[in-house]
């Protein structure tokens, strides 16, 4: 190592060029000969593409490991998981902690990252001002599958509790994701920093009300709801996102009356995706939708048998972007798991998904598709027989021209 210290002559890109043929323990050797090389070791995100480094040794029992960690350059990506035994898994720009117990963090030198991915309760030893997370840097945090608290007076839910925690201590928190078997939407509408979100991921089957929406009416960009306890009624809350851009509602108990006011309030709005919400029938209500550029549409099951070639004349239907399967003229009946259906407008595709076998009261809801003239890609997926092993899926994708 001495005998290097004579190269703290070279020009910064030879140097940059000699070490990323290095593994990272060398790197984190190589970081201690001068501040020179410090500074090339960490101060380049480049240098890092394509390392990686897995360790079954926390930071207390192996120097190499307390030395990885401190020289690693900012992450885009930190897992923190529990699992049975302790690993480090480093991909850059990733990095997956599983942990024993999540006070374990607190064995190691500051992280910092941009995305924050966290499964079990991490308000006391993550969200919290000893964290060794840099949460300033934290823009992005998905919190997965939080468990209540059984507390019976008053309620108390450990889901809201991260999510308060979260906003609290990340100042520049602009994407928030939670998943979680129980949430309280009253206690959220209390929460402050709402207004500084720009992404919102909720996925809670108990959840009931969506006023708590109000707080982020001007910065929401999207929105994510997988709810299948939200009432109807309670979808008009969505007016109130004047600068959304992107919605996906999943199996949500929404209806044509409720969504409709709401998208024509919507007039930012350029993304939607609809996921199994079998109230939703009638389509034409995205006549409103003048922003509208890109919409993706989930059936629920249609009804009938698995998935009948009827028509002959189709020869080709492409499986996927890869494979190619020819269909004879004399076979009559092919069970297809996945079919892909291009056109250049919805009259050209009618025929084709006909000939499929697809019920006509599912194509009748698409027949007002052309009339939306700023609507340019749509993706169908109509899912064709019974549930089981024969269940065939249809994937639609039109390219709409607009009505003369």
């Amino acid at each position: 190592m001495t005998g290097m210290a004579g190269m703290d002559d070279l020009p910064y890109d030879v140097l940059l060029s000699s070490f990323s043929f290095l593994p990272v323990p060398d790197l984190a050797r190589y970081a201690t000969v001068s501040s020179q090389w410090h500074g090339v070791v960490t101060g380049s995100t480049h240098l890092w593409k394509g390392k990686t480094y897995t360790t079954n040794r926390r930071p207390s029992e192996s120097a190499e490991t307390r030395a990885v960690l401190r020289i690693l350059p900012p992450l885009q990506h930190l897992i923190i998981e529990l699992a049975d035994e302790f690993a480090i898994q480093f991909a850059y720009p990733q990095m997956t902690l599983s942990l024993t117990d999540t006070g374990g963090i607190g064995e190691f030198p500051k992280l910092t990252c941009d995305f924050l991915l966290a499964r079990g309760d991490i308000v006391s030893n993550i969200l919290s001002s000893q964290s060794t997370v840099d949460l300033a840097a934290l823009r992005n945090l998905q919190i997965l599958r939080v468990p209540p608290v059984n507390v019976v007076d008053p309620p108390v839910y450990r889901a809201e509790h991260v999510a308060r925690s979260a906003l609290q201590q990340c100042p520049n928190l602009r994407g928030l994701f939670i998943c979680a078997d129980l949430l309280s939407a009253d206690y959220l509408d209390t929460l402050e920093g709402f207004d500084r979100l720009q992404i919102l991921e909720i996925v809670c089957p108990r959840l009931d009300k969506l006023a708590f929406l109000r707080h982020c009416s001007n910065s929401l960009e999207v929105l994510h709801l997988c709810c299948i306890g939200v009432p109807p009624q309670e979808y008009t809350e969505l007016r109130r996102l004047a600068n959304l851009r992107r919605l996906r509602l999943h199996e949500c108990q929404v209806t044509e009356g409720e969504l409709r006011p709401a998208l024509e309030a919507l007039g930012s709005l350029e993304a939607l995706q609809v996921d199994r919400c079998c109230l939703v029938r009638d389509l034409s209500l995205l006549r409103c939708c003048a922003s509208l550029r890109q919409l993706r549409l989930t059936l629920p099951p249609v009804a009938g048998a698995p998935l009948v070639l009827r028509d002959p004349r189709l020869q080709w239907l492409h499986l996927n972007p890869r494979m190619r399967v020819s269909v004879d003229a004399d076979q009559v009946s092919l069970r297809l798991r996945t079919v892909s259906v291009y056109a250049d407008g919805l009259p050209d595709a009618l025929p084709l998904l006909h000939a499929l076998g697809v019920d006509a009261g599912s194509l009748g809801q698409v027949a007002t598709l052309p009339r939306c003239p700023q609507l340019s890609q749509l993706c169908l997926n109509f899912l064709v027989g019974t549930d089981g092993p024969q269940h065939s899926v249809v994937w639609v994708h039109i390219k709409l021209t607009s009505s003369p």
